[in-house]
């Protein structure tokens, strides 16, 4: 149980670091985004503006075109001037960038004051580009001045930027994980450290109550011997009996929870030891009306203490004795599946509740506890049955109804 809660912690710790942690990085990127593409747009436009009110201010058409002798990637803005379909005025990086962009510009396709992102290629050399256009009246005539600015360097570093911010958010995820089980050791360790001091508190108290219970016992039968049996003496012997029966039900589990059981592995005949059980607790259900049916798989094989493997079949067998009411059926079934060894023990008694079955692997823990007031017990052989069955790596579940029964369902590995 506190295993669970641990991995529950360190899983949840883990995700909301890294949650944090992408949300940072998104919320950077979209801000840096965000503030260049408002710079962008102020630049643009007002280097547009200027060029607008430079060509109006031109002595008169040109036809001059300067190319920069340098890297396309590397320029920052350059213009057109357009009149009559020619290109009066351009100021241009040389090369493929010029070469297409003037072809563009003779019949200029895009609207006024609408930023562009035009996008060259050369094999595998990419540019990227915004442009915008504008009007502009020279000589009683009406004109188009287009601009446009290198966004290649902006794209270059947000490509690096994305890049290399997956690679640190990876290193972030695994480094979150570490945090995570720091955290969650610190957050449990008051949990830890009570569910300790309450095992040995258990373990302590019941190796101290077997004593003075033995005594109890044993002066109950001298003064049974002594003045006859009565009905006072039986009361006492079985409230004895009742309570020696919960301190074996807590040893056991402390003896689970420490790992300090005696009982060795083997690789046990499951088929066998299952029909050797069936029969002991056929005698009981023949006393009410109800025999148990068995389908049982032969030579099946499990490593597992035939000590330990007899409790939990006694559990089950008892807990559907307990619960079912005469006349109607129990059956036990045992089979190789999936390469799993399957034991399933159905009933058709009162079934459990659905908000109970979450809980009746706890301990202490009795489903609907004001109905079942009449059924002995303390709640702890289902947990004692999960303690073992998870010891043999195994696992162990339940499906019920209220009104139709329950079925519990054991698996183990096969051997």
């Amino acid at each position: 149980m506190i295993e669970k809660i641990k991995r529950n912690l360190v899983w949840r710790y883990t995700c909301i670091i890294f949650a944090v942690s992408a949300l940072v990085f998104i919320s950077c990127d979209s801000v840096y985004h965000y503030v260049v593409q408002h710079t962008l747009e102020e630049n643009l436009f007002d280097y547009l503006y200027e060029e607008c009110h430079e060509a109006e201010d031109s002595k008169g058409i040109s036809e001059k075109v300067h190319s920069y002798e340098v890297d396309s990637k590397m320029i920052q803005s350059f213009s057109y001037w357009v009149l009559n379909g020619k290109v009066i005025h351009a100021a241009q990086p040389d090369g493929l960038v010029g070469a297409e962009f003037m072809k563009k510009v003779k019949n200029w396709p895009y609207p006024n004051m609408e930023i562009q992102y035009i996008k060259i290629r050369e094999q595998h050399e990419v540019w990227n580009f915004a442009a915008v256009s504008g009007d502009f009246r020279l000589q009683g005539q009406k004109g188009k001045v287009i601009v446009a600015m290198n966004l290649t360097p902006i794209e270059d570093f947000s490509e690096n930027y994305r890049q290399y911010g997956l690679l640190i958010l990876l290193m972030i995820c695994i480094l979150s994980y570490f945090i995570a089980r720091n955290l969650a050791n610190r957050a449990i360790s008051p949990i830890v450290k009570m569910y300790n001091n309450q095992k040995e508190f258990v373990s302590n108290a019941s190796h101290e109550l077997k004593t003075p219970l033995g005594v109890l016992m044993a002066y109950s039968e001298l003064v049974e011997a002594k003045c006859g049996k009565n009905e006072d003496i039986n009361v006492i012997k079985a409230e004895i009996k009742n309570m020696s029966a919960l301190i074996e039900n807590l040893l056991i589990l402390s003896r689970l929870d420490n790992q300090k059981s005696q009982e060795e592995a083997v690789d046990l005949d499951v088929g066998a030891k299952v029909k050797e059980i069936v029969a002991k607790f056929n005698q009981i259900a023949m006393d009410r009306k109800f025999p148990i049916e068995e389908k049982i798989e032969n030579n099946l094989k499990v490593k597992i203490s035939p000590i330990d493997f007899q409790r939990v079949m006694n559990i089950l067998l008892e807990n559907a004795l307990k619960y079912t009411p005469k006349n109607k059926k129990i059956a036990v079934t045992l089979e190789h599946k999936n390469k799993k060894i399957n034991i399933a023990v159905k009933d058709e008694g009162v079934g459990i509740k659905e908000k109970d079955l979450p809980h009746i692997f706890e301990r202490f823990y009795r489903a609907d506890a004001s109905h079942n007031r009449k059924v002995s017990g303390y709640g702890l052989g289902l947990s004692i049955a999960w303690k073992i069955v998870e010891k043999y790596h195994g696992q162990i579940s339940v499906i019920s109804q209220v009104g139709q029964g329950s079925t519990f369902c054991v698996e183990f590995p096969a051997d």
